[in-house]
């Protein structure tokens, strides 16, 4: 029973394996060594990596765990991701249920989710969010303020709700996810928002049905409405003004760039949520300029963007010509990672 019962004299310790598979994986060229191995062993026994940390001193790990934790690491030694082998990978404090075909969440999306959410206190009076302080780290080179300088199978056009809807004690916030995945974005954001109703929008049934999974198990699955759909088409065939949200982290990776990709992602990670033609801004250029029809004024759109692709987001948005530039969201190395754009009315103001 390994860590999660007696001891016995069979058992293998904890650290043995956890030290024999670190040297295993940083000869593999897989970095941090020791953490992978940890998250792998902890997949493996079932219980929080935190506890596992804790007990290596002490804890044993059967035979048939410590067979099934070498083949683990033997995949992740080829470059196999962490979170497929372990089936989940955490996201904003949350664990997330993550499979092939499905991209890994990461860091810099939980960049524009704290964005999103800092616009949503700071403009949606009476938005209902949950009462929590920013976490350490997570405050950004460019604060989302103003800038001085200027089921399952739904139909794509199945009837939206109205805007803003007003109840007796809230404001019920419309938001959409665009590309949606794992619904990491989605599901987080109904997480922390309590008023929050949002579509995820996903054309992979198998990623819409673990983004569908994930809002299950975190208690949203009344509040996030699965819609498997194409992104582009689902935007023009809702009605005008639907929103007050849309968000999406979509494809932004230049072809020319798949090369340079860590194996861990070239090899394992769906291409189509990764690749956006040539220059990488194909997505990019689509949402925003579609977009503006599906947002009402005043509304947001929260794109993450590629390494050097915030101002060309910016450039897209001036030319469109219905978008204002709130902000660009710097990740924790101070790299811009998202924008925020606004919604102007339309003659052009600002609502």
């Amino acid at each position: 029973m390994g860590l999660k019962g007696k001891r016995h004299k069979a058992d293998i310790p904890a650290g043995t394996l956890l030290d024999e598979a670190a040297s295993r994986l940083k000869a593999a060229g897989i970095t941090p060594a020791r953490a992978e191995a940890e998250i792998l062993l902890a997949a493996v026994l079932e219980i929080p990596r935190q506890r596992l940390v804790g007990e290596t001193g002490a804890a044993g790990v059967s035979r048939e765990q410590g067979r099934r934790f070498s083949r683990l690491v033997g995949r992740r030694a080829t470059g196999e991701p962490s979170a497929y082998l372990a089936g989940e990978k955490e996201f904003y404090g949350r664990p997330f249920l993550v499979r092939r075909g499905v991209l890994v969440p990461r860091p810099e999306t939980e960049t524009l989710v704290e964005g999103v959410l800092q616009w949503i206190r700071g403009h949606c009076v009476g938005a209902n969010l949950r009462v929590r302080p920013c976490r350490a780290g997570r405050t950004h080179g460019s604060a989302p303020t103003r800038e001085r300088d200027g089921e399952m199978n739904a139909d794509v056009g199945a009837i939206h709700e109205s805007p803003l809807q007003q109840t007796n004690t809230e404001t019920i916030l419309r938001a959409a996810d665009l590309g949606s995945g794992s619904g990491c974005i989605a599901v987080t954001l109904a997480c922390e928002i309590p008023s929050l109703r949002i579509d995820a929008v996903e054309r992979s049934g198998r990623a819409a049905r673990i983004a569908r999974e994930n809002a299950r198990r975190l208690g949203v699955l009344g509040r996030v409405r699965v819609r498997r759909a194409e992104m582009i088409r689902f935007l023009v065939s809702a009605p005008v003004a639907s929103y007050d949200l849309v968000v999406s982290n979509p494809p932004y990776v230049a072809e020319s760039e798949l090369g340079s990709l860590d194996r861990s992602v070239r090899d394992f990670e769906p291409m189509e949520a990764l690749v956006a033609g040539p220059t990488g801004l194909d997505f990019l250029w689509r949402i925003i300029d579609k977009a503006g029809w599906a947002i009402r004024p005043g509304g947001l759109l929260a794109l993450e963007v590629g390494l050097d692709q915030a101002d060309k987001a910016a450039t897209i948005a001036r030319d469109v010509g219905c978008w204002r530039m709130a902000c660009i969201l710097n990740d924790l190395s101070g790299i811009p990672r998202g924008v925020l754009l606004e919604r102007l009315s339309p003659d052009g103001t600002e609502p």
